[in-house]
């Protein structure tokens, strides 16, 4: 049983191409809350008729080197992280998720966009504080998606100790304290 009394309220709005996710997370307990949350959006692809999935890239703003902590399923390798170079285009492919997500470290806001050069649709994901974001699609089965997961928290690494106030990436807040946070998906069906 996870041991906090709290209020979470994960809030949709959508104003014309902009869905926005908010969480709000309460502490109504008489001692300091521990957390983890994250978003889980998919997107369908292809977006487009005659297009496949491999015909997609992500693109990642600000185009830079960032951290990525490799997966030894169901944990972290936080021992063996590295800098990725973001500022090429990172091609999907079924492929791609064959050791499963890939996890970065996020040090700054960050939009991570999925393109095609074959049409003017795409989708943002705008990331202003997330810590940690996973880029994910089913393998070996190919899934007709991609999910782009801003996450406030993070799975246990390989030298976890299965004690939560020892866990890596996690939120602290005092009682009644109240956090908040979020992230925006835009869909464009114009270069932008």
């Amino acid at each position: 049983m996870y041991p906090f009394d709290f209020e979470l309220r994960v809030t949709y709005s959508l104003v014309n191409n902009l869905l926005s996710e908010h969480f709000t997370v309460t502490n109504k307990d008489t001692k300091e809350m521990i957390f983890g949350i994250g978003g889980h959006p998919g997107f369908n692809l292809p977006t487009d008729n005659g297009l496949t999935k491999n015909d997609y890239y992500f693109k990642f703003d600000p185009s830079m080197d960032h951290v990525k902590i490799p997966l030894k399923a169901p944990y972290l390798d936080w021992d063996n992280r590295s800098l990725l170079a973001t500022d090429s285009l990172f091609e999907i492919s079924d492929e791609l998720f064959k050791d499963d997500a890939w996890v970065f470290e996020l040090k700054q806001p960050n939009k991570i966009s999925i393109r095609t050069d074959k049409s003017d649709y795409h989708i943002n994901v705008k990331m202003e504080n997330a810590p940690f974001v996973g880029l994910w699609s089913q393998y070996p089965k190919s899934g007709n998606y991609i999910c782009i997961e801003p996450w406030w928290g993070i799975a246990d690494t390989l030298d976890s100790d299965g004690q939560l106030e020892h866990k890596r990436g996690m939120n602290h807040i005092a009682p009644n304290e109240v956090w908040e946070n979020g992230f925006t998906i835009a869909f464009h069906d114009k270069a932008k």
